[in-house]
């Protein structure tokens, strides 16, 4: 009996370990509400792929940044998204996006620099963040 308690007890720290040590990536989404400067949610994605996750980052680390004139009172974006992630300073990068379809562009803005994307990067972009499809003409 004490030699099933103790595998017992084994397994469910090995369980434990590997729940508080995974990598997960969560995703907060929100669209401006037509007509207005509000926003409301419309995706909180509790655990993304995996694989979505490190393309969104990677484009977003590796893209063309370029200081940004744009002024977000003046100029709304069509869509905000961020990184639930746990930082050290307690900060978390907000991004900016504005889309115009066809052909698809995508601008992405955050902490005063701005990136432009065109065809393959922003429908790629586009459908990670968003979950829908862009087509091009």
């Amino acid at each position: 009996m004490k030699k099933w308690i103790f595998a017992f007890i084994i397994i469910f720290f090995i369980f434990l370990l590997s729940y508080c040590g995974r990598d997960e990536n969560k995703l907060t989404v929100q669209e401006k509400l037509k007509g207005s400067k509000k926003y409301h949610y419309i995706a909180y994605k509790e655990k993304i792929d995996e694989k979505d996750a490190k393309a969104i980052k990677k484009e977003l680390q590796n893209g063309d940044w370029k200081k940004s004139k744009i002024k977000l009172k003046k100029n709304p974006s069509d869509y905000i998204f961020y990184f639930n992630e746990d930082r050290e300073d307690g900060a978390v990068n907000v991004y900016h996006l504005w889309m115009k379809v066809d052909p698809l562009r995508v601008t992405v803005y955050s902490e005063k620099k701005e990136m432009k994307l065109e065809g393959k990067e922003a429908k790629q972009l586009a459908e990670n963040v968003l979950d829908v499809e862009f087509y091009q003409r």
